[in-house]
């Protein structure tokens, strides 16, 4: 019974050890942190971006689909708005297809928690947290660091203001 009660406590101690070790943030060059942020919080590209691809795949499979044709929106020139929702009628996916196939075909709008989380443009990547611009990267996901304070918040209520208006389109209103 003693040596039971010296090996239990012997793992125990062994166990808090271990949780209070601090953690090893090293990472290796495929998952860099991206370094652009408005409130010095990194967020790692390499979890974000394989995370939308099975976001997008898994909604196309499973999730509803709706979609407005030619929305009358000032100013924006759309082919259609294709809104993937899950069981809630809340957005997961939001495809918005242009007019000007060309220089804009598509820019995708990625939702969780009824947040938005990320927004693909043919011509960068934004990934959000609790409605705040983390990191804006070129259209290959490499981090853009030559973004002035008032470029990154501009760009950040760009790209809210115009989910807000798109989803409005589906009656959806987007709260903060």
């Amino acid at each position: 019974m003693k040596r039971f009660y010296l090996l239990f406590l012997a793992i125990f101690i062994l166990a808090a050890c271990q949780e209070n070790q601090p953690e090893d943030n090293t990472l290796d060059d495929e998952s860099l942190l991206a370094g652009v942020s408005n409130k010095k919080e990194e967020v790692t590209i390499g979890e974000i971006k394989p995370r939308l691809t099975v976001m997008y795949e898994a909604a196309k499979l499973s999730l509803t689909r709706r979609e407005v044709l030619n929305p009358n929106l000032s100013g924006v020139k759309i082919e259609k708005i294709v809104l993937r929702s899950d069981g809630d009628d809340w957005p997961v996916v939001m495809d918005v297809h242009y007019l000007d196939s060309l220089t804009n075909p598509k820019t995708t709008y990625y939702f969780h928690h009824r947040k938005l989380l990320a927004v693909e443009k043919p011509s960068g990547n934004y990934i959000f947290k609790n409605d705040k611009l983390q990191v804006w990267t070129d259209e290959n996901w490499d981090p853009l660091k030559n973004k002035t304070a008032e470029m990154w918040l501009d760009q950040e209520n760009i790209l809210l203001k115009n989910a807000k208006k798109f989803l409005n389109t589906f009656e959806i209103k987007y709260e903060e």
